[in-house]
């Protein structure tokens, strides 16, 4: 149902994040590109082909071969959106640190995505790869 599993965390510091689809209402309010310190996520079962992916790891601002890296095609998905049967998902791998729950940019996405999952606005969940 979410589109991926857990397969660990080689990052915690601060990073470079990319808004794939800036016309998503989730993350419309972000700009192209922002930082962030977390902790980042990597997925195994994860596939743009079931998946919209709307922020990823720009992986120029990390240490491709820390320990722990495990996926070697450099996707590193944040956040996503996708439809289920008849209903909506939205993801985050974001929100670790207290400090992200603080950040009103983080705050704005979660009650963004809220109102795209209870259908109070339109958005576009079907997948594609736009990497």
């Amino acid at each position: 149902m979410i589109g991926g599993v857990f397969d660990g965390h080689p990052w915690a510091r601060e990073v470079s994040i990319r808004v794939e689809d800036p016309a998503h209402p989730a993350v419309a309010h972000l700009p192209a590109s922002f930082t962030l310190a977390d902790e980042i996520y990597q997925f195994r079962n994860f596939s743009r082909e079931k998946v919209r992916v709307l922020l990823t790891l720009d992986t120029a601002s990390v240490d491709m071969n820390a320990e722990g890296v495990r996926r070697t095609d450099g996707d590193f998905a944040l956040a996503w959106c996708r439809q289920y049967g008849s209903g909506r998902v939205f993801y985050t791998a974001l929100g670790h640190p207290e400090g992200v729950w603080l950040d009103p940019r983080f705050q704005t996405m979660l009650l963004n995505a809220f109102r795209w999952l209870a259908g109070d606005v339109a958005g576009d969940a079907a997948p594609r790869d736009n990497r």
